[in-house]
């Protein structure tokens, strides 16, 4: 409590982190989104810093902070409060964290008064390369959070956005391409069916076992991460099948955890 970086440190831990990242669920909770599939919950401090002798649930704690909170090594304070959200909704930046100055955070465009701030996790200055590569359900790794519309998806290199528009009154989700990647091969487009029609199949067991759920943050996390990504698969689908492949014909998918062989590697894409 003498240390300058008291207040700091005591808000991170006063946050009720325990618990909100899949990596330290509850063995249900993990079990269920590892059936959803795509979302990684191996996280620790033994595996990341090689520690395996110290099992302190403190030091997993901060772990999971850092994990959660920075921006690699470096931690912002007041700046980390920020919540993310890309498209239109993107108001503020900074420049580097990483290049040993002072950190500026600015506006990138008019903010009305009383508006919300957000940033991109992705987006950044500096994210690299992880616009397209860093999507939804590592996002849900990460930070414990489905994310807002627009929604960004990349299962495999096949990348898109979903996001929402207003008609009569209406919100209706629709999908955005990143133009590179979107399928155009029946065995692409069949790839996502198979993923859709094994969500579809666990839908009953996906909601009865999020009811059993003592967490409420992992039941809701879940079910909504559920919902979004069946709707992600079966936007891109219909559009993507759009003059090449009758869906009314695909009678055969996969309904376990995963659809083909690799599927051990679905997440790669989201490192």
């Amino acid at each position: 409590e003498e240390s300058d970086y008291w207040p700091y440190v005591n808000h991170c831990f006063s946050n009720n982190i325990h618990g909100r990242l899949p990596a330290q669920w509850s063995n249900e909770g993990k079990e269920l989104i590892r059936l959803i599939g795509w979302v990684e919950t191996d996280a620790s401090y033994a595996d990341a810093c090689g520690d395996e002798d110290d099992d302190d649930p403190l030091l997993e704690d901060a772990f999971m902070i850092v994990l959660s909170r920075s921006w690699d090594d470096k931690l912002l304070p007041i700046y980390d409060m920020i919540s993310h959200r890309n498209g239109n909704w993107t108001n503020i930046e900074s420049n580097s964290a990483h290049r040993g100055k002072d950190v500026f955070v600015f506006a990138t465009r008019d903010i009305k008064m009383g508006e919300q701030l957000y940033l991109s996790y992705n987006e950044c200055s500096d994210c690299e390369d992880y616009a397209y590569t860093y999507s939804l359900p590592g996002l849900v790794r990460d930070y414990g959070f489905v994310e807002q519309y627009p929604q960004r998806w990349n299962f495999r290199g096949i990348m898109f956005d979903v996001d929402v528009k207003y008609v009569d009154d209406e919100r209706q989700p629709y999908v955005i391409w990143n133009e590179e990647s979107k399928p155009k091969t029946v065995d692409r487009i069949q790839f996502l069916f198979h993923h859709l029609h094994r969500l579809e199949a666990i839908n009953d067991e996906v909601n009865k076992r999020a009811e059993q759920l003592e967490s409420m943050h992992e039941r809701s996390v879940s079910v909504e991460y559920y919902d979004s990504l069946k709707t992600a698969l079966d936007l891109a689908v219909k559009d993507a099948a759009e003059g090449i492949v009758d869906l009314e014909e695909e009678q055969e998918g996969c309904t376990g955890p995963s659809c083909d062989d690799d599927d051990d590697d679905d997440d790669d894409d989201d490192d």
